[in-house]
């Protein structure tokens, strides 16, 4: 049973490994004042995201540009600006007024387009190939999903295994599996008179001898007043019934 627990939550963590590995974006800064330039990678488009945490419009267009920056990985690469406030150094550095605002720079390092997402995105998608921004916004879309139900289906298979997979059926006639420190007792017992079950701590033993019950009472691991029954009986008894 560990080994099989083991085993879901190590595909569990490979699964959520792959699913999230990451495409090259990196924050640069968050709020103070950084020389973009300096992150720009020869040879590819990069894309300068002007966003903040409390910007609704930037969270709806994060999981997007991740997935475009992935799917064209070998074109493209993704640098996020946290401005933090408007008052912040970074975003008086780059006179930024709304968010979310991007700058996209050629792979000769030269400023391509600036502003708004939708016009930046066009010409990003322009150079990059038709439908290649649509397609990111569809995959996030979809697979933003895709961890969670991955996450609850393995949840369940665990909780299965753990709680609710039942017990093999016991073969009529035979005796029931019952804890080692009653091993002894039960070999000394005869199956045609071991017809009693007890509660003990919660869990139900069995079968017994009425001699057994005595002798578990007398070494005090069940209490006089311990809940029994006899095999066949949908009626519970009190162990004193039998004195």
């Amino acid at each position: 049973m560990r080994n099989q627990v083991f085993t879901l939550f190590l595909l569990l963590a490979v699964l959520f490994g792959a699913i999230g590995q990451a495409a090259d974006v990196e924050t640069i800064t968050h709020g103070e004042q950084v020389d973009i330039k300096h992150h720009l990678v020869p040879g590819k488009y990069v894309l300068f995201d002007f966003y903040a945490d409390w910007c609704g419009p930037c969270r709806g267009l994060a999981p997007i540009l991740a997935r475009l920056a992935s799917q064209q990985s070998e074109s493209l690469v993704l640098r996020k600006v946290d401005i933090k406030d408007w008052r912040s150094p970074v975003a008086r550095q780059y006179s930024i007024s709304s968010i979310p605002h991007l700058k996209l720079y050629g792979p000769e390092g030269h400023l391509i387009a600036e502003g708004g997402a939708g016009q930046v995105l066009h010409n990003l998608e322009d150079r990059l190939g038709k439908g290649t921004v649509d397609e990111a916004g569809g995959s996030a879309a979809s697979s933003s999903m895709m961890p969670f139900l991955i996450f609850i289906g393995l949840l369940g298979i665990v909780a299965y295994l753990l709680f609710f997979k039942k017990k093999p059926a016991s073969v009529p006639g035979s005796r029931e599996p019952v804890p080692h420190r009653f091993a002894t007792l039960m070999e000394n017992s005869s199956p045609s008179d071991a017809t009693w079950f007890v509660m003990i701590q919660g869990s139900l033993d069995g079968p017994f001898t009425v001699d057994d019950l005595m002798d578990l009472k007398k070494r005090k691991v069940i209490m006089p007043d311990a809940k029994i029954r006899r095999r066949g009986d949908a009626q519970w008894q009190s162990l004193t019934d039998l004195d």
